[in-house]
């Protein structure tokens, strides 16, 4: 308890030297505690002692360091920033500046007379000259970066705050990516210990260690703060901060290896932000291959066990990993999984592009897509019999039930298996996977039960239209030959935009499976059966976890918006043939100079929203 005391002491003397003056709540939150309570017997002994002072006039008080310690401290501080000095000047063997600079320097200087002082004044203004002979040495400015008073002025308000989120405010400011990793927990279940680290841009910042998650998590925000602001401030970090990086920098030290790398995290996340677990179950429902997580055994005495945990991936076993809880064991074992799968190329962390097709010398610069061969007789015939249009019409009610009865027509057993549920209790994720006779199909997450039926029908129905369409390719049948299951003009305009959806993602059918709103433009002209010119994709609206500051995913992406886009486009196509003097145009004069569309073409607008509800508007 002791030591506690005066590590808290020693805390809040050196948070009032760099803040000037705060009151007890803002003091207990930049020392990762809950409220003043906490730091106001602390506040009152020092007061006694004479370190710091209240300003007992306002509500709530204000507290100080005193006169006298405020001088020692800074005292204490100047001798510890002209220690490297005296170092350098004692001609012992050990320089405290990095050898190399000093010449590098010199040649700078050198170059700089050599070449008559072009390099620093000719032709460039002078508040925009980086490089000027009357400072000391060269100096690079970053016109992407803050300039450092305004980093400093940053610094300070957001110390102001709650650490992990003035930390998190910081790293966005600077645009760096700020992840806190949780590197070990030990002792037992009823006193656990929770060891977390900053990683910040790359760089590790001291670790943090408490009795819960949250707590480690302010003071290791807490304590990377203060580094960062001694730094722009031209001082040191705090000695005991910085232990480890002095023994790693100083040939003296009696440290016998230096360790490679950062200490592996126990949890956090992959480069792009991702989970790995959800990483997996991604890859999971694009290939359809199973995941599954095997409890291998456990270890160790009750009071700290070690669980162990592997990722089996259709039929192939990954490697093993242990950790003291079983969600962290789960964790290792899905980031090895991913490493691996990484490894074989059968996974990137980055979405595959999928180039466009271009006919014509347009498709040049881009490889063309392979020629499909033809279909024979049989494959038109079990394009057929599939019931592509039974389907659609399935997916556009109800998937679940849609799915129930496609399967009973069939004579199949049709189910839907929860086969996996993981997260909090607060926010839980349910996999589920649909089965059809003997087959199952691509697995798929949501964040309830419902959801997850209803996806995973909806997986399984798009993968039979898939396979069906696959023989009956855009192009290939005739629009006669439709397998259209209703009489009316909205059944064969629906049936022509999953048709052309489906044709179009083929390849790639199980990674668009989220991709829940279709918009498309349908042109009719006369009694035809009508084409599809515009079509597009997207979600109503992008979930929190999916947000992205580095251009991941696009936020204004609603399938309407890029049918639109389409659709504009088309319209300039067509204007540009009749400037040309096509027929084939929709285009026809009209009076005071004008163009309109020709009588008998009329376009319809289909939307498909999530779970099977439509809309139709023609114009």
């Amino acid at each position: 308890m002791a030591d506690c005391g005066s590590n808290q002491k020693e805390l809040i003397l050196q948070y009032l030297l760099e803040a000037g003056e705060a009151t007890a709540l803002v003091i207990s939150k930049n020392l990762g505690l809950r409220g003043a309570k906490q730091v106001n017997p602390t506040l009152y002994a020092m007061e006694k002692q004479g370190d710091v002072s209240r300003n007992a006039e306002v509500t709530p008080h204000i507290w100080e360091l005193s006169v006298h310690r405020r001088e020692r401290m800074e005292r204490s501080l100047k001798a510890e920033r002209s220690a490297p000095a005296r170092v350098e000047g004692m001609g012992s063997g050990f320089q405290a500046v990095p050898p190399g600079l000093e010449s590098l320097e010199a040649n700078a200087e050198a170059e700089d007379e050599s070449n008559g002082g072009q390099w620093a004044t000719d032709d460039i203004p002078e508040f925009l000259n980086a490089i000027s002979r009357d400072g000391g040495g060269t100096v690079a400015v970053s016109l992407a970066a803050p300039p450092p008073q305004n980093l400093r002025a940053k610094l300070q308000e957001v110390r102001a705050k709650n650490p992990v989120s003035g930390l998190m405010e910081f790293a966005q400011y600077q645009g760096h990516n700020c992840e806190f990793l949780l590197l070990d927990q030990s002792g037992p279940s009823h006193d656990p210990r929770f060891r977390m680290q900053v990683m910040l841009d790359g760089r590790l910042f001291p670790v943090a260690e408490a009795s819960n998650k949250k707590v480690a998590k302010k003071d290791a925000a807490a304590a990377t703060l203060r580094i960062l602001l001694r730094e722009i401030e031209g001082g040191g970090a705090e000695e005991g901060l910085t232990a480890g990086v002095d023994q790693a920098m100083d040939p003296t030290s009696d440290v016998p290896e230096v360790v490679e790398g950062p200490p592996q995290a126990l949890s956090r996340s992959l480069p792009g932000g991702k989970n790995p677990v959800s990483m997996l179950m991604e890859y999971s429902q694009r290939t359809g291959n199973p995941i599954e997580f095997i409890n291998t055994g456990q270890e160790g005495p009750p009071h700290d066990p070690r669980f162990m945990f592997r990722v089996k991936i259709g039929e192939s076993l990954c490697a093993e990993s242990s950790a003291p809880s079983k969600k962290a064991a789960r964790q290792l074992a899905a980031e090895e999984a991913v490493k691996e799968l990484m490894a074989d190329g059968r996974l990137q962390l980055n979405k595959p592009q999928f180039p466009l097709c271009l006919s014509g010398d347009e498709g040049g610069f881009m490889p063309a897509c392979p020629s499909l061969p033809p279909l024979t007789e049989e494959e038109l015939r079990s394009a057929h019999e599939a019931g592509v249009g039974d389907l659609i019409s399935h997916l556009n009610n109800n998937a679940v039930s849609g799915l129930l009865e496609y399967a009973r027509a069939r004579g199949f057993a049709a189910e839907i298996r929860l086969v996996g549920q993981s997260g909090p209790p607060h926010e839980p994720k349910f996999t589920y996977q649909a089965k059809l006779g003997g087959r199952w199909f691509p697995p798929v997450c949501a964040s309830n039960k419902k959801q997850g039926k209803q996806e995973a029908a909806d997986a399984a129905l798009r993968v039979l239209i898939g396979e069906a369409e696959k023989a009956a390719r855009t192009g290939e049948l005739t629009p006669a030959e439709l397998p259209l299951s209703g009489g009316t003009i909205h059944d064969q305009i629906a049936m022509l935009s999953h048709q052309r959806f489906n044709a179009l993602t083929t390849r790639i059918q199980h990674s668009l499976l989220g991709r829940k709103i279709l918009a498309t433009i349908v042109m009719k002209r006369g009694e035809g059966l009508g084409t599809v010119v515009s079509l597009g994709t997207g979600n109503r609206c992008v979930k929190g976890e999916e947000l992205s500051l580095k251009g991941d995913t696009v936020n204004d992406c609603h399938a309407e918006i890029i049918s639109r886009r389409g659709f504009i486009r088309f319209l300039y196509a067509e204007l540009l043939k009749h400037c040309e003097g096509s027929e084939d145009s929709i285009f026809e004069p009209a009076e005071e100079n004008k163009l309109r569309i020709k009588p008998d073409t009329t376009f319809h607008l289909y939307i498909r929203w999530a779970y099977g509800r439509c809309l139709f508007l023609a114009f």
